[in-house]
């Protein structure tokens, strides 16, 4: 008795065509994909202090009508990875560019 008819009449009707696949979400740099990397790494936390005093999360304290300098100050401890990461978070929350000062010692061929 052949089997094989009968499971084939009641077998589903063949699926569409499978849809596109979704957008790779990657990020568009090898940059972006590092900063992603570290802030996954460190999980840094920004806090800002407003006008009255209160701690807010993230940078919506910090009062940027002045027309003065700004001075941040990053805990590098080794290889500075925190530097990236405060310029970007300035620049994505506030649209501030950040300036980097390094120790000029630093930057030599033999660095202390």
């Amino acid at each position: 008795a052949g089997i094989l008819s009968p499971l084939l009449d009641k077998a589903p009707p063949p699926r569409a065509r499978a849809l596109d696949p979704p957008v790779n979400p990657s990020p568009a740099s090898l940059f972006e994909e590092w900063l992603a990397q570290m802030r996954r790494l460190f999980s840094p936390v920004f806090l800002s202090v407003d006008a009255d005093g209160r701690v807010r999360d993230g940078l919506d304290g910090l009062d940027t009508s002045t027309t003065g300098p700004l001075l941040f100050v990053g805990n590098h401890q080794l290889f500075g990875f925190d530097g990236p990461i405060l310029v970007e978070q300035l620049l994505r929350e506030r649209g501030l560019l950040l300036r980097a000062l390094v120790y000029p010692p630093l930057l030599a061929p033999e660095s202390p």
